[in-house]
């Protein structure tokens, strides 16, 4: 019963880390999908932008202003289509991490787990046995 409910929380356990980790890949495929559409539109609204703020890019604090609305926009864009930020993922590794380290030690655990099964000799024939007594 032991070694069932072993062998059934380690399969759960790979279940979970290879969710998580197809997870990871499509939020990855996803976010590669939409950035070039994000980046077409990005671009369109910089050509928008009146000439003096153009003129202002260079440097100075328009730059950086500009810079920082560029930065938000693009994380709220990638986050409307559902990208993980970068502390997402970075919790996601650890998570990840910790269900490997948790399954190695559950392996080991049933690999201990198991005894050798000591082996038994052979009885000797019958004829052997009574010609040594006799």
């Amino acid at each position: 019963m032991t070694k069932k409910l072993k062998h059934d929380t380690s399969g759960a356990m790979q279940a979970s880390a290879r969710q998580i980790w197809q997870a990871s890949l499509g939020a990855f495929a996803l976010a590669q999908e939409e950035g070039g559409r994000l980046l077409a539109s990005l671009a369109h609204d910089g050509a928008a932008l009146p000439p003096a703020a153009q003129a202002a890019m260079p440097g100075g604090a328009a730059h950086d202003r500009l810079e920082q609305v560029f930065e938000e926009r693009v994380a709220r864009a990638l986050a409307t289509i559902g990208v993980p930020t970068q502390a997402e993922l970075a919790a996601l590794r650890e998570q990840v991490e910790q269900l490997q380290r948790q399954l190695a030690m559950l392996s080991a655990g049933a690999a201990r787990a198991v005894k050798k099964v000591p082996v038994k000799k052979k009885a000797a024939p019958a004829g052997k046995q009574a010609r040594k007594a006799a």
